[in-house]
This record gives C-alpha cells, sequence and structure tokens, in this order.
C-alpha cells in the first residue's frame, strides 16, 4: 500500500471505495500529530463503545515485541474487531544510527526528564555493545560520533551517566525482535485482528519496514525539526493549517500579532499552541478577533503542570492524549493512584457543575456563553448556590452529630467545636463550585468542560473511577491496564470533534 500523510489521513478513513482497514498501520513522525492520527483511526475502527474491551495497548520496547506476536495472532473473546497498539515502538532504531539514540537522550534531559533520557542512552549503549567506561570523558572520542551538533558540549552525557549510577540503571541486552514481527506481519493476523505501531522514527531502509508498507498503511506524521530557514517555514506552514482548522470550525480568526506572539510563547509544539488557541477561542466569547492583548491574558492563565495536563485532556474526553499522559506520568514516577485522584477531583467538580445547570438557581449559562456573559450573569448565580450547599451541608452536619449524653468539660467543648468547624470547612470547599470567586476563567473553563458530558454519563464514571480505586489496590492486573480501560469507559464514548 503507499504511504500517506497526516494531512491526507482523513480522505483515507473516509474513503466509500474502501471496504476494510489494512491489518497493520504505521504511525510515525511528530508525536502530536501522531496521538491524533491514532486517535482517528480507534474512532473509526472501534466506533461501538461496547467494543472498547476489545483495544489493548503494549508499551514499545522491544521485550514486548514476542508478547504483541502472541496476542495479535490471539482470538478475542468478545465479538467484534480486536487492535493491538504499540506506542512508541523502539523496533525501528537503527543500530546504524548512534546520532537518533543521542538526538533523543538529549531531548529528554533538556525536557528535565533523565529517566527518559537515560532509557535512550542506556538503548545506544546496548544496540552498539558498549559499557558505561567505554562512554566516560576518556573514551568517548573513540566510540561515539563525536561530530554531531549535540556533543558539542558533552556535559548533559556526563549527568545522564551519574544518573544512571545513582539509579542503577542498567544496559538493557539487545535482541533482534525486528525479524519475529516482520515474519508475523507476513504471515497474516486473523480476520479481525488489527496491529497499529506508533514510532518517533523509522528507518526504510528495514525489511520490516518494507513489509509494512507491503501489506499495510504507513501514515507520515513527520515535521521538520532544524533551526534551518526552510525548516521553520516549513513548521509556521503546519502550525497555521492547525491554527485555521481549528479557528474555521469557531468562525474566529486571529491577528498577525496575536498569531506570533503565540507562537513565540510556544514554539514548535502543536500540542501546547492548541490547547492555547482553544483557551483564546473560549475568551473571547463573542469577538471574532483574538489580538495580542487576549494572548497576554489567557497565557498569565495556563497551567504546565502534567497533572493538570491529564485532568484537562480527560474532561475533554481526549483519549490519545490521555492514554499519551499517562504513560508518561508514570514514566515520571507517578503513582497510578496519584493520577486516579486526580481525575476523581476533575469529574467531581464535573458533577457539581452539572448540578448547578439543573438547579433552579440556573438561569442564564448556555454551552456557547462567552466568558464575559459567565462572568457578569453566571458568577452571582454559582456564588449563590455554593452558599445554599454550604450552609445545607452545616445543617445535615448537624442534625446528623448525636447529643452528648453528659455535660463536657469546657475546655473538651471548646476543643471538640474547633475540631467540627475545621472539617465543616474543608467538607463545605470540597463541594465548592467556585472556592475562589474572583478567579472566574478557571470556573468558566469547567462549565464549558461539562458540556462534554451527560449527569448520568459523570455519574457512571463516578462508579468506574471507585471500581478502578478497588482494582488499582486490590488485584493482581496491570495499573497501566486498569488505567487504560478506565480512560476507554471516559473518552471513548464520544469522538473528537476538532480533528
Amino acid at each position: 500500500m503507499p504511504s500517506i500523510t497526516f494531512k491526507t489521513l482523513s480522505q483515507y478513513i473516509n474513503d466509500p471505495q474502501r471496504k476494510h482497514f489494512e491489518s497493520v498501520h504505521l504511525l510515525f513522525g511528530e508525536e502530536f500529530l501522531r496521538q491524533k492520527a491514532l486517535e482517528v483511526l480507534l474512532d473509526k475502527m472501534l466506533p461501538d463503545t461496547q467494543n472498547r474491551m476489545n483495544y489493548e495497548t503494549v508499551d514499545g520496547d522491544n521485550e514486548n515485541i514476542p508478547l504483541v506476536v502472541e496476542r495479535i495472532n490471539t482470538y478475542s473473546l468478545l465479538s467484534g474487531d480486536k487492535i493491538l497498539v504499540i506506542n512508541d515502538s523502539k523496533i525501528f532504531f537503527s543500530t546504524q544510527n548512534q546520532e537518533t539514540f543521542l538526538v533523543k537522550a538529549k531531548e529528554a534531559f533538556d525536557n528535565d526528564n533523565l529517566k527518559k533520557a537515560s532509557r535512550y542512552f542506556t538503548s545506544l549503549l546496548g544496540n552498539f555493545k558498549l559499557s558505561f567506561d567505554d562512554v566516560q570523558k576518556q573514551n568517548r572520542n573513540k566510540t561515539l560520533k563525536t561530530d554531531v551538533d549535540v556533543l558539542k558540549n558533552d556535559a548533559w552525557v556526563d549527568a545522564i551517566l551519574d544518573y544512571c549510577r545513582d539509579n542503577e540503571v542498567v544496559i538493557p541486552k539487545i535482541e533482534n525482535r525486528a525479524d519475529s514481527l516482520q515474519r508475523a506481519i507476513e504471515k497474516g493476523f486473523p480476520s479481525q485482528n488489527y496491529l497499529i505501531i506508533t514510532a518517533d522514527v523509522v528507518d526504510k531502509r528495514r525489511s520490516l519496514f518494507k513489509a509494512i508498507k507491503k501489506r499495510g498503511m504507513i501514515i507520515d506524521c513527520s515535521a521538520p525539526k532544524g533551526i534551518s530557514w526552510a525548516d521553520r517555514k516549513e513548521q509556521e506552514v503546519i502550525i497555521r493549517e492547525r491554527m485555521q482548522a481549528r479557528l474555521s470550525q469557531s468562525g474566529k480568526n486571529i491577528d498577525m500579532p496575536a498569531f506570533k506572539a503565540l507562537y513565540d510563547m510556544t514554539g514548535f509544539d502543536l500540542r501546547t499552541f492548541t490547547g492555547h488557541l482553544d483557551k483564546l477561542i473560549h475568551f473571547i466569547g463573542n469577538r471574532k478577533r483574538i489580538t495580542a492583548k487576549d494572548v497576554q491574558a489567557v497565557a498569565k492563565r495556563t497551567k504546565s503542570d502534567p497533572i493538570f495536563a491529564l485532568t484537562d485532556a480527560v474532561a475533554r474526553r481526549n483519549l490519545a492524549e490521555s492514554l499519551f499522559l499517562i504513560k508518561s506520568l508514570a514514566e515520571e514516577g507517578l503513582h497510578p493512584l496519584q493520577m486516579l485522584t486526580a481525575i476523581v477531583n476533575q469529574i467531581r467538580k464535573l458533577l457539581l457543575v452539572k448540578g448547578f445547570t439543573e438547579s433552579s438557581y440556573n438561569q442564564s449559562w448556555k454551552g456557547n456563553a462567552t466568558f464575559d456573559m459567565f462572568k457578569n450573569q453566571v458568577m452571582p448565580s454559582v456564588q449563590a448556590y455554593d452558599k445554599e450547599i454550604a450552609a445545607q451541608l452545616k445543617q445535615w452536619e448537624v442534625s446528623l452529630t448525636p447529643e452528648p449524653q453528659k455535660a463536657p468539660k469546657a475546655a473538651a467543648k471548646t476543643k471538640k467545636k474547633k475540631k467540627t468547624k475545621r472539617k465543616t470547612k474543608k467538607t463545605g470547599s470540597d463541594f465548592q463550585i467556585a472556592p475562589n470567586p474572583k478567579s472566574p476563567y478557571p470556573v468558566y473553563q469547567s462549565f464549558i468542560k461539562a458540556e462534554n458530558f451527560t449527569k448520568d454519563e459523570l455519574i457512571d464514571t463516578m462508579d468506574a473511577l471507585s471500581k478502578a480505586d478497588l482494582q488499582l489496590k486490590s488485584s493482581g492486573h496491570s495499573d497501566k491496564r486498569i488505567l487504560e480501560q478506565l480512560l476507554f469507559s471516559i473518552c471513548r464514548t464520544k469522538s473528537d470533534q476538532s480533528y
């Protein structure tokens, strides 16, 4: 099959002449575009949410290839198509190209992700049969391609080596798994089984790549990474295309100073750029044009906390981005229960918003309300609603507190009253939509996100969260698998309309 690009993906999946999907898809290139392409494919290949259990992801480390071959040739216990995704596969890393490993390790190091940087660097050592001693300062000129740009200042290599030593990181034993995967692809899978491989980089000279191209579909999501004038020009073209697609959907436009300010702030980072643009679209309300002043206002409200990024993706029901973020957070050492707690807090907040929108206090909110209208007309009602809920909670607590049989001592009375007061204050804030009414924009964002769900869906989601919590604490199942299935139950009931 011929290769296609990200730009022509929509044409491919909606082709009326296509009777079925190829048994294997390879998505490679820029991370954000890969994730969007994966999400679009999944939405088309598994449109029935009842079949979401037929989807499975496997980490892209080469040692997982035997597991992939086994599972892709196993029939599903459930009806419908079965899809297996290899996320961020390392199978295409060429052992002839040190620079690929070095560039990826340096990028991870620059992003303060030493754990990920050490994985790329030790993969390099494993592929080239090198030891830590071989790449020490005194030996580096003999063992590494020191003419590459990333090694002109190689202090970062010493920092990674220190990290590996301090954390007892070992060099993986690299075996050639590509041949077994290639044989499986050439032999073919059961008719309803599909394999999707996502990869950062590929070596098009390898026979595995050629086998996939012959029997499957290759989706090139590449974007130029260089700093030359030509590369920067192409990067800007990609950014502009994504921007215009979003703006045309919303009926908005942006002036040149605003675009320049936004692009200067994010650089060529499609995920961050698109996230900021979405916030700007909501921020300007009924106005048609985004200005540089708007960019400055929204930029001050932007959070870079990765947990915030996860809960934001879940609230937008963006499956591919949510899956990517739990994987990234796990690599950074965040415990699965911490991720679950963050999602619980987000869903609970959206439930509180639904409670308001379905109450008699709501006289003005509509899903297309502008920020100015929300701030002036809806926020006063939200504050009144919060006060009513707080008063009701306090009344319940008083009515449920048993009367003491004996009059306690004054000191004990005081102590008990203080304790009860602190508890009431904490509980009340947990049930407030706007604990800080002076900052209405985050509240407005919660209302926007709540429009992505019905009240029943949020209640079902809370039930799924409770079950996931129990599984994480008591079962022997994979934590990663539990979280992935949870994200499917939250996100896969609604296709991403932003594509």
